[in-house]
């Protein structure tokens, strides 16, 4: 259909074309559409370990209905359900529209005149060795979270924006007035007296004695059982309470009742973090439970060790309990605790593992185990109100203990927030996807349903389909690279490659696309095979480079590109790691070094180059580095398939402030650069995909979802129903038009191809 507006003809399709007087650009009405996997009873338990979905971090039940349940995944968003936790839906219909990011790392409930509101804080800290993903603040409902809005009380006035770098871990609400809150942040502890008009920072760690924390600002905060009019609990790198009712300086340190480990060797302690669960005795008193994470330095009665240490205050004194389960030895951020009210006999911790106590810690039994019956990595722990049993978030979901049977449940029907680190889609056939997963293994598509493969684990970089054969793929989990030959089914074979004794999975691992053998697979070095992956020989010695700043330990390949119209023209990111070495953007014309087909080195000349015009920032460590100590770094590399010369590069910057990197064209084979980031979200990038056979049209994936540009337009979001999640990968299916983008928290989408 044609419609004339001024002299002008424009064709009406399912494309929206918007003009000013800037020019024309256009709102694609392409819809996302969700291709999993999500969760369920069973899911990935029958053939592998660790199956499960993805990563809840809170859980709360409705104080009027507990057969309502919220729970919130740092990656994936808030999810409902109406049967105790047996069934999930998506319950924010809009959650994508109005929160910055699909993130939820804390749930509280209130009702006031009736009305039920739902709090949410987003983002989370990193545990260790781990990414955070900063919080953009606290937002409410008031619709069964069905919409959500900002708290601008408190994310403004308080500069709780993902630029600013905080932190919030937890929101509670007085249990008779809806109107008192607190909320724990990296700043500290916030109150607020008037249903969050106004708020108050009532507590920093800075105004009270304490040690070294792992975690900047107050952890955990809980009202007293018996007095909660009066009587507040605070930790982080001590325990506190206020008498005052958390009014500003009216929190005391509690260790002084007997906590006693702070007077012996406290100068040696590198750092101390507390979590707290409150409860209530048969004698009216409030009782609790305290574990302290405690990393010892050079000296004292912790030297050198690491290790949990579980209190039990008795209203009186504390209480040192020595019989903590091995299994909760992980890192302070992932360890939980919960004792079923009235009855503080009966207490749970969970951190790698969970476990149950019937009489005060004193003695444990295992309640969900590693994999099966359960999943790793415990991030929250609640009590199932009325009952002893105990329900708790996972790297793999949701599951159920029974106390008095010990028997587990998998809670995770319609669960959807897988996520996944890798991806790999097939070129022959539009229904085969393959997907490596943080802690759930690795998955394969077939148009209909999902099928975890046998390897169990964390999934890993390496997914890849070989684009003539779909029945070849190669996929990385649990530590191990794999290759699949088999006409007939699931046949995986260790791959024969070049990888060090410490890390079996290649940093990026790609297809030629133009040489349908060749394979490439990044480490430190990069390396290639020309027989389908049976023999490798390495293409560069980036690391015996002369006058360049590495450090065979430090860095890494992050990501490489093969010009699809010469595959000599090759570019590779190295990146520095942490506070070490400088990192740089390397570019060959010539293939890569000559090898002798062995993973002992290149035997030729050194042919890459050094393209020393990328833009670069200054770390502040004696470099002048464009990526700073692990935090900043080259994500993505994307070339044009009719001219090599043409080539962008994506940054991730999960640290900097402001985020003034985000995407950088070149016209020149990487001489020169130029910014291209006009209607990028502030949020980082994490891939970049030229569409071949276009006049320079692009997919950027961010921390926000998906983003599109056509030549020298603006960036803007690409298509509708797409949660704002992190994009972990891309791909397009030209036979079927498809563009597919993976997603840490939120599993597999796709969409038409405008």
């Amino acid at each position: 259909m044609f419609h004339k507006v001024k002299g002008i003809f424009l064709h009406i399709t399912s494309t929206l074309i918007i003009c000013s007087s800037l020019g024309c650009g256009t709102l694609f009405a392409q819809t996302w559409r969700e291709l999993g996997p999500c969760g369920s009873d069973t899911y990935g338990n029958r053939v592998a370990p660790q199956g499960g979905t993805g990563q809840v971090h809170c859980i709360a039940f409705d104080p009027e209905n507990t057969q309502i349940v919220y729970c919130g995944s740092p990656y994936g968003g808030l999810w409902k359900s109406t049967d105790g936790g047996k069934d999930w839906s998506n319950s924010a219909i809009d959650i994508h529209q109005n929160i910055e990011l699909s993130s939820v790392n804390d749930i509280a409930i209130s009702k006031a005149n009736g009305k039920k509101t739902i709090w949410i804080a987003t983002g989370h800290p990193g545990a260790k060795g781990g990414t955070d993903l900063f919080t953009t603040g606290i937002y409410f409902s008031q619709d069964d979270g069905q919409t959500f809005q900002p708290l601008e009380s408190f994310n403004k006035k308080f500069h709780f924006q993902f630029r600013y770098k905080k932190h919030i871990s937890r929101i509670i609400v007085h249990p008779n007035n809806p109107d008192i809150m607190f909320v724990t942040t990296s700043d500290g502890l916030y109150k607020t007296s008037n249903g969050g008009d106004s708020w108050d920072l009532v507590l920093t760690e800075e105004e009270l004695p304490g040690s070294n924390e792992f975690s900047k600002g107050i952890y955990s905060v809980v009202f007293s059982k018996t007095d909660p009019d009066n009587v507040v609990y605070a930790s982080g790198k001590d325990v506190y309470r206020s008498i005052k009712g958390g009014a500003k300086r009216s929190f005391k340190t509690m260790s002084y009742d007997g906590l006693d480990f702070f007077k012996e060797g406290f100068d040696c302690l590198q750092n101390v973090n507390f979590n707290i669960n409150v409860n209530r005795d048969s004698t009216g008193r409030d009782v609790v439970y305290a574990y302290a994470y405690v990393k010892g330095d050079t000296c004292g009665e912790f030297k050198g060790r690491t290790l949990v240490l579980l209190y039990y205050y008795n209203g009186k004194n504390w209480e040192g309990i020595n019989s903590v389960p091995s299994s909760v030895f992980a890192d302070p951020i992932r360890i939980k605790l919960a004792s079923v009210p009235d009855t503080p006999r009966i207490v749970y911790i969970g951190s790698v593992t969970t476990s149950v106590s019937s009489d005060y810690g004193k003695t444990w039994k295992k309640a969900t185990d590693y994999d099966r019956p359960g999943h790793a990595d415990i991030h929250a722990v609640e009590v199932i109100p009325g009952t002893c049993d105990m329900i708790t978030g996972t790297d793999g979901g949701v599951f159920r203990y029974r106390y008095q049977t010990g028997k587990v449940e998998e809670y995770n029907n319609g669960l959807c927030i897988t996520m996944v680190t890798d991806m790999g889609t097939s070129a022959s056939n539009p229904k085969r996807i393959l997907i490596g997963n943080q802690d759930t293994g690795a998955d394969l598509w077939d148009g209909v349903n999902w099928a975890k493969l046998p390897t169990g684990g964390d999934g890993y970089v390496g997914q890849l389909i070989n684009r003539e054969d779909e029945n070849n793929f190669f996929t990385c989990a649990n530590s191990s690279f794999y290759e699949n030959e088999s006409d007939s089914g699931i046949n995986l074979r260790n791959c024969n490659a070049c990888l060090s004794p410490s890390n079996k999975c290649p940093y990026v691992f790609l297809q030629s696309p133009n040489q349908s053998n060749v394979f490439y697979y990044a480490e430190r070095e990069l390396y290639r095979s020309e027989d389908r992956c049976k023999t490798w020989c390495r293409i560069s010695d980036f690391m015996k480079k002369p006058g360049l700043a590495v450090n065979s330990f430090g860095q890494i390949i992050s990501c490489i590109a093969v010009a699809p119209s010469d595959s000599n023209i090759i570019y590779t990111a190295y990146n520095a790691y942490r506070d070490c070495c400088n990192s740089y953007l390397f570019k060959t014309d010539k293939g890569g070094m000559r090898c002798s087909g062995k993973c002992a080195g290149p035997t030729g000349a050194d042919n890459w180059t050094v393209l020393s015009t990328i833009p670069r920032i200054e770390t502040g460590d004696g470099h002048s580095d464009f990526l700073a100590n692990g935090e900043f770094y080259i994500s993505g590399i994307a070339i044009s398939d009719k001219d090599p010369d043409r080539v962008w590069v994506c940054y991730t910057s999960t640290k900097l402030d402001p985020i003034d990197f985000k995407v950088y064209k070149s016209t020149d084979g990487g001489n020169s650069w130029s910014s291209d980031e006009r209607g990028l979200p502030e949020f980082p990038c994490t891939k970049i995909l030229y569409v071949n056979g276009s006049d320079d049209e692009l997919f950027v994936g961010t921390y926000d979802g998906v983003y599109h540009k056509q030549g020298a337009g603006d960036w803007q979001r690409f298509g509708t129903g797409l949660p704002k999640v992190y994009i972990s990968g891309m791909e397009i299916n030209y036979k079927s038009r498809k563009l597919r983008a993976s997603t840490y928290g939120r599993g597999v989408w796709e969409t038409d191809l405008p």
